[in-house]
């Protein structure tokens, strides 16, 4: 006996998994866009602040500016920038996550990387050269200390930080000297609240801090996401309209069989049940396939996954339940014909 396939519900499924992949794509697409607007002026948040600190006669680590961005509720960054046996090196720290950068290798850091007694770096594509393997991981050397190479930024162009190396900047002594440090404010909103903390929590440790220059990022505010996600929105739109028509496709294919149980006499209550059950099937299939595909090509997106499952399932939902609606109240003669 041949087993016969449902091949609205299988289409569906497959819409139902690509389309939340597509916002995978879309949103690390706008991201990395972004950030390659932002490099050349090194700030990726909606604005900046330059500052700098004066540490009297007290050693100042970095690291004790650093730490104080826990404290506070706004994603923020911190680097601070030198050159070390000619290199240029940025130190960096922030308080939550950071932004999405274009990797040719392994991934930028993350809030679980910034850690004390971790040295970790990520470098520039032109920098390989410089790095060396052991145990099966890469390692570059700076000022006689090692740091574990956990990724390679790269894009297929040239950019200005292929040359740069980023560290960890929880490491225990300065690698090189600098007064000036850029707060990131990757929010934005209440600058002036946090520049005004870490001011007060500095000078309890006779630290001074002055506020030099602040920044806008013009760059998001001329060039606007819509311009960098044009094709994947109508690729978006475009599969989101065959979702609905393949929907009603799926529902239609069901309507013998609901004539038929209306007849036996199921409660409308029961159908919908029935009808919510297969639906859920398949969204709970497409659901473990896409996370399982986010999980082994794009670990660091699975928050885009959920934006798209978030998009269209509500809307496919609706849709469904009037149209299920709307063939549980037809007149049977209609439904079963």
């Amino acid at each position: 006996m041949r087993m016969r396939i449902n091949k609205p519900a299988v289409t569906l499924t497959f819409l139902s998994i690509l389309l939340p992949i597509l916002s995978i794509l879309m949103f690390e697409h706008i991201t990395i866009s972004e950030s390659l607007g932002n490099m050349d002026s090194g700030s990726f948040g909606k604005s900046y602040e330059l500052i700098s600190i004066d540490e009297g006669e007290k050693e100042f680590l970095p690291s004790e500016l650093f730490k104080l961005t826990d404290g506070i509720g706004e994603k923020i960054a911190i680097t601070s920038e030198g050159k070390v046996d000619g290199i240029k090196v940025r130190l960096i720290y922030f308080n939550k996550s950071y932004v999405n950068l274009p990797m040719q290798e392994g991934r930028f850091f993350k809030k679980k990387d910034l850690r004390e007694n971790y040295d970790c770096a990520v470098i520039g594509k032109k920098l390989i050269d410089k790095t060396y393997k052991k145990n099966e991981k890469r390692y570059i050397t700076l000022e006689g200390m090692e740091f574990e190479v956990i990724g390679i930024i790269g894009y297929e162009c040239e950019t200005v930080m292929d040359q740069y190396i980023y560290i960890n900047g929880l490491i225990p002594k300065k690698i090189f000297d600098s007064s000036l440090y850029q707060v990131d404010f990757l929010e934005g909103g209440r600058e002036d609240e946090i520049l005004q903390y870490l001011y007060e929590e500095l000078q309890k440790s006779n630290i001074i801090m002055e506020s030099l220059t602040r920044g806008e990022d013009y760059f998001n505010s001329i060039v606007p996401r819509l311009l960098y996600s044009r094709w994947f929105l109508v690729m978006f739109m475009c599969i989101l309209l065959c979702l609905i028509l393949l929907s009603l496709e799926w529902i239609n294919h069901q309507k013998k069989e609901i004539g038929i149980r209306r007849l036996l006499g199921a409660t409308n209550g029961k159908l919908i049940v029935l009808l919510g059950k297969r639906y859920l099937k398949i969204i709970l299939i497409s659901g473990v396939a896409g996370g399982l595909y986010s999980m082994i090509f794009w670990p660091n997106y699975k928050s885009f996954l959920l934006i798209g499952y978030s998009i269209t399932i509500p809307i496919i939902t609706i849709f469904l339940g009037c149209m299920a609606i709307k063939i549980i109240k037809a007149p049977l003669e209609e439904v079963i014909k």
